[in-house]
């Protein structure tokens, strides 16, 4: 069969230099063919060495053979409610672009994976199927709504799928907002997508599964891989987790404190290192939700930084600067190229006296300590707060978004620097060595 007559999309058998690959031929793009294998990888194929083409009967796609059979569940098994955001767990290949697209429905994702229905009695909501990096604080709302919800008609454990990219915004904003509901929140992304042999997906959820089947606690973690080996995922307090890495399976770390827990994909056991509070029994009648209209500034400090770039926050409600060594900002002058700093003093300073201004540091790990140097001390009497956080850029960003919510501009400055829900727990020393 001529290989140029076969149309786009077609499902075949192709045998190159004797062997054969299956898969889907992709819209050829230059000189040479590619195969979108069913594993979803691709592979070139160049037309001098295709010894025979064979034009295949069309598959059942997976969806298809997941909705036509049903789940059976284990009743007796502790119930856990998925929230579906979409993102790369919940993606497959989209074979007009080679590209991956989030299209799995939370049956789908539950009939890729059946071993989670021998951990638990698994229910599924649809919220979304959205990047991660599209969420807003209106999207932060809905996912806790729905968790509330749920502990009302009388589940009390949550998986969040969520994208990885801002996967650790939103398990730092359901920790704030979920802090008095009593329910377990494990908040589970994935690198590669679910329908490829070396995606993640399968064992984070089933890890995620595992530690809210075997474990009790109130509050929010993140389950993802701990090594690039399918062996053990890391369980991480929802405020202290960051993706570090933009494609590896062991992306996120634990920021400035220890894991909580680890899971032995294998044996489906749980080793505990940290103790999370227990759940509670009180169900708060209101949840502590974010303004979805607020707008809060995250800035890096960077050379040649300009006043105006600070001053572009004038109008917003909060601002965080993300700052270079222990939180500082290019605010002296040692020569005259430098004049400039004079006027980002100013900005920052007029900026701090109407809207809380707090310090981060820009090196994820470490404590913000504006006493050493006289650039900390000075911030520090122009009114930005923060000093002693061990709180991420996006977990500071976060917070500052959720106390200017919740509380006034004077409570959220005297509140910033106060534990909420273990944001401010850290294995750092208060003081430099």
């Amino acid at each position: 069969m001529d290989i140029d007559k076969i149309p786009p999309l077609t499902h075949v058998k192709v045998k190159v230099n004797g062997t054969e690959f299956k898969g889907k031929l992709l819209p050829k793009e230059g000189e040479s063919y590619v195969l979108k294998l069913d594993s979803g990888y691709n592979v070139g194929i160049f037309p001098k060495n295709i010894e025979s083409v064979e034009e295949l009967e069309e598959e059942q796609t997976l969806q298809e053979q997941q909705n036509s059979d049903s789940i059976i569940q284990n009743e007796d098994l502790p119930k856990i409610k998925i929230l579906h955001t979409g993102g790369t767990i919940a993606s497959k290949v989209d074979y007009k672009t080679g590209g991956v697209i989030a299209d799995f429905t939370p049956e789908a994702l539950i009939g890729m994976f059946p071993e989670l229905t021998e951990i638990a009695n698994i229910e599924s909501q649809f919220m979304g199927n959205m990047w991660s990096d599209d969420f807003r604080f209106a999207h932060f709302n809905q996912l806790a709504s729905a968790v509330l919800d749920g502990v009302n008609s009388g589940i009390n454990k949550f998986i969040v799928t969520s994208g990885t990219d801002f996967l650790h915004y939103l398990s730092s904003a359901l920790s704030f907002v979920l802090k008095d509901v009593p329910a377990s929140v494990a908040v589970v992304g994935a690198q590669r997508s679910s329908d490829r042999g070396s995606s993640d997906a399968g064992m984070n959820l089933i890890g995620a599964a595992v530690y809210l089947s075997k474990t009790n606690f109130q509050g929010v973690v993140t389950c993802m891989h701990a090594s690039v080996e399918d062996t053990t995922c890391n369980i991480i307090h929802g405020t202290h987790a960051r993706k570090m890495h933009s494609t590896r399976r062991d992306a996120f770390q634990s920021i400035n404190t220890p894991i909580i827990a680890t899971v032995d994909y294998e044996k489906r056991t749980v080793k505990q290192i940290e103790i999370m509070n227990e759940i509670k029994s009180e169900i708060p009648s209101r949840l502590p939700l974010f303004k979805e209209d607020l707008k809060v500034g995250l800035l890096y400090s960077k050379p040649n930084l300009y006043a105006q770039e600070i001053l572009a926050y004038q109008n917003f409600d909060g601002l965080i600067l993300a700052g270079s060594g222990l939180g500082h900002f290019p605010i002296s002058k040692p020569n005259d190229d430098c004049s400039e700093h004079e006027k980002i003093k100013s900005a920052i300073s007029e900026l701090a006296k109407s809207i809380p201004v707090a310090m981060s540091v820009q090196t994820i790990n470490g404590r913000v300590h504006m006493n050493v140097y006289s650039p900390g001390r000075e911030l520090q009497e122009m009114g930005v707060i923060g000093h002693g956080s061990v709180m991420t850029p996006e977990t500071s960003y976060i917070k500052l978004s959720w106390l200017l919510s919740n509380y006034s501009k004077e409570e959220v400055k005297e509140f910033y620097t106060k534990d909420v829900v273990g944001e401010l727990n850290s294995n750092e020393p208060n003081k430099l060595l």
